[in-house]
């Protein structure tokens, strides 16, 4: 009797409905685990396209190295899941940052610490930016093609659909201009600067990636340049100094600016409050628009 019960459970034909009941697929072995750090958000840009920036946690449970020879994008919430974008060996190793540093030699044509290939145990993260037209996709999907060359035969070459989700549907707000004047440059902006975008940092025992959307503001003179005098001096930079607009009209209900100012290029430094709160810029401000 129980074993008739179990065999009706797994599915097969429902004899008091005369329906179907679906079968589950089998499990896949898949080299490669993976899954997305934050629900992308989409959101309108200044060229005119519409935008989803985010990244793909990856990681290989090989003992052997793994090298990830291409990445799709689908819209998991369209018939036939159609191919929105996608990315060839090079691609991905323009975009897979290992954690740590990469288990194989520098690759000339991609930025420093980038590499399409795990090591054993390695995690990596994939920075990814999709453009379209119109409507946002509702849910997506990856699929990852993967060469395992110490696996057995029947695992070196394997393609998996990993990485599912849906797509945050929140309403970006539009701001104008921070800065007054002209020859402003947005540097190190969204959505492929490796900078402020890939900046992905562990704090609090979770990876962040506060400065997806960030930028660098410079301003250009009549001779194009951006400083005049010693580089390493903040106040040699034609921008220091100018007012920044805030969101709305509003009231300044609290300000810090306990850290000296850092030259273009330097690497940031830590400056504690007598609280115990942290911050690695010069200075902050927060204001009350409500």
């Amino acid at each position: 009797m129980c074993a008739a019960l179990l065999l009706s459970a797994c599915g097969g034909e429902d004899k008091g409905s005369g329906t179907s009941v679906p079968v589950p697929p089998d499990p896949v072995l898949t080299p490669v685990v993976g899954s997305v750090l934050f629900a992308p958000t989409p959101f309108a840009g200044s060229d005119g396209s519409d935008h989803l920036v985010y990244e793909v946690s990856l990681t290989n449970f090989m003992r052997t190295p793994v090298t990830i020879t291409g990445v799709k994008t689908l819209d998991a919430g369209a018939a036939g899941t159609p191919e929105l974008s996608g990315l060839d060996q090079t691609g991905v190793a323009g975009r897979l940052k290992p954690t740590g540093a990469p288990s194989v030699p520098p690759r000339p044509d991609v930025p420093e610490g980038y590499s399409e290939v795990l090591a054993p145990g390695q995690n990596g993260v994939l920075f990814l930016h999709l453009q379209f037209e119109g409507e946002a996709p509702k849910k997506l999907v990856h699929e990852i093609s993967v060469r395992a060359d110490g696996a057995p035969p029947q695992m070196r070459e394997t393609t998996e659909r990993i990485a599912e989700v849906e797509v945050n549907d929140a309403v970006v707000p539009v701001l104008g201009p921070p800065l007054i004047g002209e020859d402003y440059i947005a540097a190190d902006a969204c959505c492929d600067a490796v900078r402020h975008t890939r900046a992905i940092l562990p704090l609090d025992g979770t990876p962040v990636v506060a400065q997806r959307y960030a930028v660098d503001w410079e301003q250009a003179g009549p001779d194009g340049k951006i400083f005049v005098g010693d580089a390493k001096d903040p106040a040699s930079y034609r921008i220091y100094g100018d007012d920044v607009l805030a969101v709305a009209d509003g009231t300044v209900v609290a300000s810090r600016n306990i850290c000296p100012s850092r030259y273009r290029g330097s690497s940031p430094r830590i400056c504690r409050s007598p609280t115990p709160t942290a911050t690695i810029s010069s200075s902050t401000s927060a204001t009350d628009s409500s």
